[in-house]
């Protein structure tokens, strides 16, 4: 199975909450440190920083299309949340 980066968000964070909609839809997804060879497992360093979240090659399109979806829909939540 070949992977390939589906989006790079800037923490843990966001890639966490991204990897739970894939994982969700039932796309396996892994999570690496952008521009390291590293894979981020518990315990090893690189856990801070922008991370790649992989996918199958074959499910780029569907995983893309829901990362887009979810940001659209936090990008909406942010601009109808103003303060008054």
């Amino acid at each position: 199975m070949t992977l390939v980066v589906a989006g790079v968000f800037p923490d843990i964070v966001s890639a966490t909450a991204i990897k739970a909609m894939l994982d969700q839809a039932e796309i396996p997804v892994m999570l690496r440190s952008a521009g390291s060879a590293n894979w981020l497992v518990p315990g090893t360093p690189g856990g801070s920083g922008p991370l790649e979240v992989l996918v199958p090659a074959e499910r780029l399109e569907e995983a893309r299309e829901l990362i887009d979806a979810l940001q659209a829909g936090q990008e909406a939540a942010n601009a109808g949340g103003g303060a008054g």
